[in-house]
């Protein structure tokens, strides 16, 4: 039962950053066209990476 809890809370969390950094990203997108791309290849290399784990 606690390792259902655990895991359901940590699907959330991973779940709740990702929607975070999409937001996050699309924000800087409209926001500051000169800061979207770094960070959307910085958050590309990371999910690659975490993948790859």
């Amino acid at each position: 039962m606690i390792k259902i809890f655990a895991l359901i809370i940590l699907i959330g969390g991973v779940s709740l950053v990702g929607v975070l950094l999409l937001a996050g990203l699309l924000f800087s997108a409209f926001k500051m066209r000169k800061w979207g791309k770094p960070l959307g290849w910085l958050l590309y290399s990371i999910l690659k990476n975490k993948r790859r784990w």
